[in-house]
């Protein structure tokens, strides 16, 4: 925008040329084919109100777009944030409850092993009880996987992020014999 306004105000240059010229190659050094010229310039933008004027306009125009970009930016990442922030927490009074009825499951399975070591229960309602313990398990091993993912998104929208090492060992190879 400011170079757009300066050029509104006049301009002023100064210039010079110095040399030799001559037809003739025996009188090339001499006093009569050397010269020097000075000389000033001077624009007045006068007749190029209407151009100047819509450059200027244009250059606010870029102005005003490329502020717009940045402010669409800067709500974009701090809603992607207040979105992982409440995930991240939702997530963690998911993980408290999970983790309770995990911590259950196992006393109901040895209670059901005990009912059915006493004959009072049959090994059914063990293998229930012990899928139902599979399953809590499955289910917490998921919604702290969610709850990793959820900590990098944030990461990235705060501006950080996970890079992978250009070089990482490589995994051992194990020879199968048949």
């Amino acid at each position: 925008m400011k170079v757009s306004r300066t050029a509104f105000y006049p301009n002023l240059n100064l210039s010079a040329a110095a040399g030799t010229k001559s037809i003739l190659g025996d009188a090339f050094f001499g006093a009569p084919s050397r010269f020097f010229t000075i000389g000033p310039a001077l624009s007045l933008p006068i007749f190029d109100g209407g151009r100047l004027r819509a450059d200027l306009a244009g250059s606010n125009a870029d102005y005003n777009l490329a502020v717009a970009q940045y402010n669409q930016s800067l709500v974009s990442a701090l809603g992607d944030i207040g979105d992982a922030i409440t995930r991240l927490s939702s997530l963690e009074t998911q993980v408290q409850q999970q983790t309770r009825a995990r911590d259950i499951a196992p006393a109901s399975w040895d209670n059901a092993m005990q009912r059915y070591s006493a004959g009072i229960g049959n090994y059914l309602d063990a293998l229930s009880v012990e899928q139902q313990l599979i399953q809590a398990e499955r289910e917490l091993a998921s919604i702290n996987a969610e709850r990793t993912d959820t900590a990098i998104v944030l990461m990235q929208a705060l501006g950080g992020g996970f890079q992978t090492p250009a070089s990482l060992p490589a995994a051992p190879v194990v020879a199968q014999n048949n």
